[in-house]
């Protein structure tokens, strides 16, 4: 995408702009409002995959004792370092991004400096260039959801590194708004002008992890809540108790743990000062 093209879309910013002033903007990352699914569901999965585990371990000798190694064995022995592997993936990805990593992964765009900033959640690093060292696209994923990307690319036209913005959604129209508010903060809009498209912001955690209170809210807002984008209404829908009660509690708990459990990123002062 060409970072000078104005768009006539109508601006998205999302609900996860912490900060924004004339010098910088502040949001979370694309995975925020899922924040304690993945753990949820791995932890589930972890249990029956052990309960699997010990069930091969226990029956395995007996297959040897009675057939020798057989075809059975052979199965067994697929099976049993088959879900060793994924125990350890499970742990490396959702684990290892949630449960002790960091609170936030936040999106730093300084428009004095004309610079973007990201804190990468696997290789626990800061991503830093200059904004226009970028590569703009719109991609759609295997959901069929558009997102906005934003890419290094090395001499040879290799990815090297790649930011995904905080919103992902299946309407082309709207991610490109998305893009669109993000573009004209850095190209020097009128920052009042853009203010008015932001309707809620996320907590203000760039120096501390959000409380619990404020836990509860974002899963209300992000996750059982009904969004009208074009109209900017936020309704809640018929089923929105039984959801919060069956859903959202068990997340709730999780995300909770995965906040106490991380660290804080320490931002580099210069880049918010």
């Amino acid at each position: 995408m060409n970072a000078l093209k104005k768009l006539n879309n109508k601006l998205i910013p999302y609900f996860n702009i912490q900060q924004v002033n004339d010098d910088y903007l502040i949001c979370n990352d694309a995975w925020d409002e899922i924040r304690g699914l993945p753990t949820m569901f791995s932890l589930w999965f972890s249990f029956l995959m052990m309960i699997g585990l010990i069930i091969l371990l226990i029956g395995f000798p007996g297959f040897l004792s009675e057939s020798g190694f057989s075809l059975i064995s052979l199965i067994g022995i697929i099976f049993l370092l088959g879900g060793i592997f994924s125990f350890f993936k499970i742990f490396n990805i959702s684990f290892g991004r949630e449960l002790f990593g960091y609170a936030h992964y936040p999106l730093i765009f300084n428009r004095k400096n004309q610079e973007l900033h990201y804190f990468e959640p696997y290789q626990k690093k800061w991503i830093s260039a200059p904004w226009s060292d970028y590569h703009f696209s719109i991609n759609i994923n295997e959901n069929h959801e558009y997102a906005v990307n934003a890419s290094l690319i090395d001499q040879n036209e290799i990815i090297q590194q790649v930011v995904v913005f905080p919103f992902r959604f299946r309407s082309l129209s709207l991610v490109e708004g998305h893009w669109e508010f993000f573009r004209r903060y850095m190209a020097g809009e009128d920052l009042e002008k853009l203010k008015k498209n932001i309707h809620y912001y996320a907590p203000n955690v760039i120096d501390r992890k959000e409380i619990a209170r404020e836990t509860w809210f974002r899963l209300k807002l992000l996750r059982f809540s009904e969004r009208d984008y074009l109209t900017d209404q936020v309704k809640l829908p018929s089923d929105f108790n039984l959801n919060l009660l069956i859903f959202g509690i068990p997340q709730f708990l999780i995300r909770r743990l995965c906040v106490r459990t991380s660290k804080t990123p320490q931002v580099p002062r210069e880049w918010i000062n």
